[in-house]
């Protein structure tokens, strides 16, 4: 077994049994592309018990369905070198409109049928599901930092309740998915433009331009409340 979370002075607990290949060095590029480009992602696979028999890319759209592609190790696929243990697929340009969010995860398999999954996405409530990205819109600019926040129809009015609801946010190259976003405020709460409350993934936290490490939590807050924008 892999052990996903280290238990110092203590039984081994949990972790993922019969471990399939390993995934490291996962990216994309371009960070963000454009209508016109094709989006390369890549993973470098080393075998653990028994040889990789497979390595798929499984990608969508939105809040579409999946859309299986193949990864490759031949050179062909954006992965450098055939036979360099870097494996490969191409999202077809044009797949995604102007500000449209691309996300994805890989799972390889071995000769033996173990596989492995990435993100892991262990646990639906404190993990990642998929990697990703958004398509450029060269119609949006500004010369302050923009947060696109993307709501699947389930969580619309969810957020804006105490119970909340699951969003993906990109920001600053850099997507984050599964966030738990929900009402912040009592008072505030009943007003028209509300304040939020987010809540990152454990596996992958807020990188922001203050001091510190990265944030598990942040709110976005409204000026409803506030129109004098003093703080």
């Amino acid at each position: 077994a892999y052990f996903t979370t280290p238990t110092p002075g203590r039984a081994n607990t949990g972790g993922v049994e019969l471990l399939g290949p390993i995934l490291n060095d996962i990216g994309h590029t371009p960070t963000v592309a454009r209508t016109t480009e094709a989006l390369v992602v890549t993973t470098r696979v080393a075998r653990t018990l028994s040889p990789v028999a497979s390595v798929r890319l499984r990608y969508l759209v939105q809040f579409g369905g999946e859309v299986e592609l193949p990864m490759l190790d031949d050179g062909t696929h954006g992965d450098g070198a055939a036979g360099d243990g870097v494996f490969g697929a191409l999202i077809p340009a044009g797949v995604a409109q102007p500000g449209q969010m691309i996300r994805y995860f890989i799972q390889a398999a071995d000769n033996a049928g173990s596989s492995s999954r990435d993100p892991l996405y262990l646990s639906p409530l404190d993990s990642e599901k998929y990697h990703g990205t958004v398509v450029t819109n060269p119609a949006v600019t500004s010369q302050l930092p923009i947060v696109e926040l993307f709501v699947p129809p389930a969580s619309v009015g969810a957020i804006d309740g105490e119970s909340g609801g699951r969003v993906a946010v990109f920001f600053d190259g850099e997507l984050y998915d599964n966030v738990l976003m929900e009402v912040r405020g009592n008072t505030t709460a009943g007003c028209n433009k509300k304040s939020h409350r987010l809540e990152f993934p454990r596996d992958h936290r807020l990188r922001h331009p203050g001091p510190g490490g990265r944030l598990r939590r942040t709110s976005f807050m409204a000026d409803y409340a506030d129109p004098s924008m003093l703080r």
